[in-house]
């Protein structure tokens, strides 16, 4: 669905909708807010602004070409391209003529952020040199990356100012990385999530892909020499097997799709990013925009698309208990499930159980405060939903006693709505208790363990002697052991991998286990 979100005629005045007049547009951004902004310099050289209901008004105007820095009238702009927006609402613009990437803060206040003289040199802020700067784009860590258009090289500013040479030099067509790569006046530019830039590598009618470290591809676009001298030409398909005709804006929507003004054909195009599916589903449920292309012997091909839908059917899996299977005299407060992904709660009680008889010991709701849900893989941890069990405050087990664990199907979820399959023996998760579950017998006076979590070292002080230190990993296997026989003491754990562990410290009088992080 088309609308008009503001502007009619050609001219300059600002206001709401169908009102507001606007000239010559040079490129355009929009903001976490949804406003978006305009270059317009038909009559000198505007920055205007228009909300998310269209009401438009105008933050920067230029009637004199210069470079003067400033705030109001007094500042000056030569040919606005460009321009884009970082997360605090500063806006960036490709100042054409002057070669000079201007900052405009959300007061005003213009200054040049780079560049200065036309050249090619890298350097810190005005020891920058462009020449003819047009498309510009701001990743999600802030990186500024800009079509240095007239010296057929792609830029890259950091947020200190630092600008270097991400690919190109002379003017060409050429894949490679670095300066092995050749641009032919490149002016279109966007930046994925992952910090993938792409060209509207303007005219060698083609679209570029640059990765972070500089390698330049082909991404889609060929010569078409029968069509027109420059090469240019219309035609759908996949990767080189497609013409664009002078192909100038693009962008990038967050599910990889790419948006290309056609300039010469008149048409917006759209690359579909290509993936590949290996492995389970979990890792590439959605759906697919597929396209297969089928070529004769004689030069003639056709291109079938179709939507292909991938669903996450497979339940979350157990990657480690605590305490383990078969765990033998067990006296930690807590009981914890690891899952090989992230997971939710689902409904029912867990119910914990005496082996000897059936004898139910302790039934605890799902949804109740006392199972809590820590979804962990974006903690630089490793990739697991780790669910604990707080026993402490709602009951007490028997000591010296063979349990097992109860749990229903549709306990836990994945996020994609599959339910964990539970356990509903006496074999999948059993332990036998040490001393009384559920009450601090096990208080070592001055205790203290730190870090956590922990990177490298791990400190552990105390009042009284530590006779030995243990880490678990969450199968119950001892991975680190240390003979102490000191108050204080340091354990290097550098070298351990990154996870979620058990520290059981035992001393004279008795043994207490904590969990641990590792960085």
């Amino acid at each position: 669905m088309v609308s008009t979100l503001a502007g009619s005629n050609s001219g300059y005045l600002d206001g709401p909708g169908a009102s507001a007049q606007f000239n010559s547009f040079g490129g355009i951004a929009i903001d976490d807010s949804g406003n978006v902004y305009v270059t317009d310099y038909g009559e000198g050289n505007k920055i205007r602004k228009i909300t998310p209901t269209g009401e438009v008004s105008t933050i920067i105007v230029s009637y004199i070409n210069g470079a003067t820095d400033g705030s109001g009238l007094e500042v000056e702009f030569s040919g606005l391209q460009g321009l884009a927006v970082d997360a605090s609402g500063n806006v960036y613009v490709s100042d054409l003529f002057n070669s000079h990437i201007r900052k405009i803060s959300p007061t005003g206040v213009v200054t040049t952020f780079a560049g200065s003289t036309f050249g090619t040199a890298d350097g810190l802020g005005s020891n920058a040199q462009f020449k003819f700067p047009m498309g510009i784009a701001i990743s999600i860590s802030g990186n500024i990356y800009v079509c240095d258009s007239g010296n057929h090289r792609i830029r890259k500013i950091l947020p200190s100012g630092m600008v270097s040479t991400l690919a190109g030099s002379t003017v060409g067509f050429a894949d490679g990385t670095g300066v092995a790569a050749q641009f032919s006046n490149p002016t279109g530019i966007a930046v994925d999530i992952d910090e993938n830039v792409y060209i509207a590598d303007t005219d060698n009618h083609k679209i570029r892909k640059i990765t972070p470290t500089g390698a330049v591809t082909t991404l889609a676009g060929k010569d078409n020499i029968q069509f027109d001298v420059r090469h240019g030409g219309y035609l759908d398909g996949v990767g080189s097997e497609a013409f664009f005709f002078l192909p100038k804006g693009l962008t990038v929507d967050a599910s990889g799709n790419i948006y290309v003004a056609d300039t010469y054909n008149h048409r917006i195009r759209r690359i579909t990013p290509e993936k590949i599916l290996m492995g389970d589903a979990k890792t590439h449920a959605g759906v697919y925009d597929i396209a297969i292309n089928a070529q004769d012997n004689q030069g003639g091909s056709t291109v079938q698309n179709f939507i292909l839908t991938v669903t996450d059917v497979t339940p979350p899996a157990v990657s480690g208990l605590w305490p383990p299977d078969d765990g033998a005299n067990v006296n930690s407060s807590n009981l914890q499930i690891n899952f090989s992904e992230d997971v939710k709660k689902g409904s029912g009680n867990i119910l914990i159980k005496q082996v000897s008889d059936d004898v139910e010991v302790a039934s605890i709701p799902v949804n109740g405060s006392e199972v809590s849900i820590d979804n962990i893989a974006n903690k630089g941890l490793s990739t697991m939903g780790v669910v604990s069990i707080n026993i402490s405050n709602i009951l007490t087990l028997p000591s010296h006693t063979a349990l097992y664990v109860e749990i229903p199907t549709g306990a836990f979820t994945d996020m994609s709505g599959n339910d964990f399959p539970g356990f509903s023996d006496k074999t999948s998760w059993n332990f036998s208790t040490d001393v009384v579950l559920g009450i601090e017998t096990n208080i070592i006076k001055g205790f203290q363990m730190y870090p956590n979590p922990v990177t490298n070292v791990l400190n552990i002080n105390a009042q009284e002697p530590i006779k030995n230190i243990q880490i678990l990993n969450l199968l119950g296997q001892q991975v680190v052991l240390k003979v102490v026989n000191y108050t204080k003491t340091s354990l290097d754990l550098s070298r351990l991998n990154t996870g979620t562990y058990f520290v059981k410290i035992t001393t004279d009088k008795t043994t207490k286990s904590i969990k641990l992080f590792k960085n």
